[in-house]
């Protein structure tokens, strides 16, 4: 069905049958469980739509009033008022930090090398190997770092591997997306109908319970010890409002802390699954990768973010240091940018992958536009990332690996006109974007510059999700070999 384009009243509904002219600009327009939705599957669409204040608000659904406490706590859920503040504020925290530049680096470098070690030790004992929750311990340790202040937020390694897998169950469960959907009515339901979803929500819950446990725990260090964590800059904020009590103080905490830690400790380390399986279905990637990390960057330390794109002037120091750099090629490294092709993979990872297809729900707040379409009050809006990142009229090949899409004539990277929006799109896409991308980008490098990734014979490999994916994409566990380099 197409969306009803008068604007009468609240009460008309959506009538006319899609066109195919129309297909493009909505994907669909459909009901999940009780609740009309309109999915958007254009760029623009999605930016004009995220950018207005009428679509900035979440919809009155299970997961998000769970996640926010009914819409009032952290960020990526919240309606409240307060979120644009927090919002702001994480941001900023980010930015104090060093996220972007070369200040965070150490504390990246630091966690990749240690699951690089992990691999070496798990490659020396031979047989096909698993990217394992150990990599999900290592990568969401350095947000956890910037946010707690600590590698390991919990009070054993055991405890941190347990509350991981908790959340690994509730996310990759076969029957989480039918009650996320059918939420509406879960509470509703005889007791034996609930039974399907109640091991998923024991899951859920546990994590929660584990987190409020941690930050009450850590509470104390922040106040004692300030310093630039998130969570030290949100108490130092919430210092300051006379008007909340204690106890509003202590929840707002804890739900900003949930929010920042949550946002990524799976996508994280789900994106990085996939980008292992590219870099296994492409070993002349792999040869492309590994020459141009040690043209540029060596074998004697580990790329870095900042790798990605130095200035010359940044870069100046080394240039004159040794007159045998100084040819055209090395000058045009330091101007355009060192790993221009790494970047182009790590993009085209990243479109492929669309690890959240679905991004986050918006709500109409209020009879509105997009375009000449009119979108009723109380209206959920989708991006439907994955089908704007495989839409054929934008990507040539959209199924096909190709990183030269993303580099120009020169063998430069460049992003093009229509921008990759795996973090989202929009006032209120995923603020932790550009650490995630850093992590990334240097998870990928330094594996691929220690490593070379091989098939195991017999194994299974396949581009396509794992379950039914429709809220979280994971690639089907697959097995692999090592080859270390010197």
């Amino acid at each position: 069905m197409t969306v009803d384009r008068s604007t009468e009243d609240r009460d008309q509904r959506w009538e006319s049958p899609i066109r195919e002219r129309d297909s493009k600009v909505w994907q669909k327009a459909c009901k999940f469980g009780l609740f009309d939705h309109v999915v958007l599957s254009d760029a623009k669409d999605m930016k004009a739509a995220f950018q207005s204040n009428k679509f900035l608000d979440r919809p009155d659904t299970f997961p998000y009033t769970l996640l926010s406490m009914d819409h009032t706590l952290g960020i990526s859920g919240s309606n409240a008022e307060g979120w644009k503040r927090r919002r702001r504020l994480l941001l900023q925290t980010f930015r104090d930090q060093g996220v972007g530049d070369q200040r965070v680096e150490p504390i990246v470098d630091r966690q990749i090398g240690s699951y690089l070690d992990h691999l070496e030790k798990e490659r020396r004992r031979g047989g096909g190997l698993l990217l394992d929750v150990q990599l999900n311990k290592d990568l969401t340790s350095i947000l956890n770092v910037l946010v707690f202040g600590v590698e390991n937020p919990f009070s054993s390694e055991q405890e941190y591997e347990s509350a991981i897998r908790k959340l690994e169950e509730f996310l990759n469960s076969e029957n989480h997306n039918q009650w996320l959907v059918l939420s509406a009515i879960f509470f509703h339901l005889p007791k034996y109908l609930k039974a399907f979803v109640r091991e998923d929500l024991q899951a859920f819950q546990s994590f929660l319970t584990r987190m409020a446990e941690v930050i009450s725990r850590l509470r104390c260090t922040w106040a004692s010890s300030p310093d630039d964590t998130v969570a030290a800059a949100f108490l130092e904020d919430l210092r300051h409002r006379q008007a909340m009590t204690p106890d509003q103080k202590r929840t707002e905490l804890s739900g900003v802390l949930l929010d920042a830690f949550g946002s990524t400790v799976d996508i994280l380390p789900g994106t990085a699954r996939w980008i292992v399986l590219f870099l296994l279905l492409d070993p002349e990637g792999q040869d492309e990768i590994r020459r141009e990390i040690l043209a540029n960057i060596g074998s004697q330390r580990r790329p870095t973010y900042s790798d990605r794109n130095k200035s010359f002037r940044s870069q100046w120091k080394d240039f004159s240091l040794d007159v045998a750099k100084a040819s055209l090629s090395y000058f045009l490294h330091l101007v355009l940018g060192r790993l221009p092709y790494c970047q182009a993979f790590l993009e085209e990872s990243l479109r492929r992958a669309s690890t959240a297809p679905l991004g986050f729900d918006h709500v109409a707040t209020e009879h509105a536009h997009i375009r000449e379409y009119h979108i009723p009050k109380g209206t959920s809006i989708v991006s439907n990332i994955h089908a704007y990142h495989h839409d054929p009229e934008v990507w040539s090949d959209p199924e096909r690996h190709r990183p030269e899409r993303f580099l120009d004539e020169s063998g430069n990277f460049k992003r093009g006109e229509f921008p990759v929006i795996t973090f989202g799109i929009g006032r209120r896409s995923c603020p932790a974007e550009v650490i995630s991308r850093g992590i990334l980008f240097s998870f990928m490098t330094s594996l691929v510059q220690r490593f070379s990734i091989d098939k195991v014979d017999g194994g299974f490999y396949s581009t396509e999700p794992r379950g039914h994916a429709l809220f979280l994409r994971y690639p089907t566990p697959f097995l692999f070999t090592l080859k270390a380099h010197p």
